[in-house]
């Protein structure tokens, strides 16, 4: 993350330690359960900072620099574009992991992840909802209505969708079996 000066480090170290370390969860060992412990407390506490606080809100809807080793040049990115890339992320993972057999040794590790998984789905979303219910939300609604999402879920389909038109697929898929 950037170490400029003014900018929010306590919002933008949350947003990054819950992006890097809730998504591996789904395929990383029991040992390192504790890193996805800790992205999954990042997110509770970015989603309780988010709540009713002006402030917060318009931090997330801000744009900061990431520094990236991997790429020549740093990345750019809004708060509310990370946490709707994660949660992107994490509605792939589920629908990938109810559709894996498990075996008798590996149930309770399927269930620990599907259930974690579960959680940080509801904290990302609960997290936007909180930054779009501030003054600042105007600058959110900009960001997510220009934000498009690659589709991991096939290999040969990396045509980019739109986020909120996808977002509002997702949602309506949730609510299949109540019909």
């Amino acid at each position: 993350i950037s170490t400029d000066e003014n900018v929010p480090m306590l919002m933008t170290s949350l947003m990054k330690a819950a992006h890097n370390l809730v998504f591996p969860c789904s395929r990383c060992e029991e040992n390192e359960q504790i890193f996805c412990d800790i992205g999954l407390s990042a997110l509770r506490l970015l989603t309780s900072l988010t709540h009713e606080n002006n402030v917060a809100g318009f931090q997330v809807c801000q744009q900061y620099r990431f520094l990236n080793p991997s790429m020549s040049s740093d990345s750019y990115i809004r708060g509310v574009d990370l946490i709707f890339i994660l949660l992107h992320q994490l509605a792939s993972e589920r629908r990938q992991n109810k559709n894996e057999e498990c075996n008798s040794e590996s149930e309770a590790l399927i269930k620990a992840r599907a259930q974690h998984t579960y959680d940080s789905i509801i904290f990302c979303l609960k997290a936007l909802t909180n930054s779009l219910e501030t003054t600042s939300s105007l600058n959110m609604c900009k960001s997510v209505v220009n934000l498009d999402l690659l589709n991991r879920s096939s290999s040969s389909d990396k045509k980019p969708e739109n986020a909120l038109a996808w977002l509002s697929s997702w949602v309506v898929d949730q609510t299949l079996p109540f019909r």
